[in-house]
């Protein structure tokens, strides 16, 4: 009985350390493709109303519902949850200055 709670606890040991591994493969695998993306991001988009020499730190959108959205955290596997307060400003200064529906307004 002994030698098998030993040989079970040193298999619940093994486990855990194999869980452990997966996961931080995971975490860094998820950690180079945020990267990734942000530096293609960097490369060939330009964000209106930043600066094209210093421009402000991008975050990687990974989901939203509703007003809200969710950023990768690069550090972790957990999301930063933003509410979305621009969307209407975009929306006026990019959609709504349609001189034809200004116009038909």
């Amino acid at each position: 009985a002994a030698a098998a709670a030993a040989s079970s606890s040193s298999l619940t040991k093994e486990t855990a350390k194999a869980s452990t591994k997966l996961s931080a493969a995971r975490h860094l695998r998820k950690e180079n493709r945020v990267r990734e993306l942000l530096a293609s991001d960097a490369q060939n988009m330009w964000h209106p109303y930043t600066s094209l020499v210093k421009p402000t730190k991008t975050r990687l959108v990974e989901s939203a519902s509703g007003c809200k959205f969710y950023l990768a955290d690069e550090n972790s596997d957990r999301q930063i949850e933003v509410v979305d307060g621009m969307s209407n400003w975009w929306a006026a200064i990019h959609g709504h200055a349609v001189k034809e529906l200004d116009n038909a307004a």
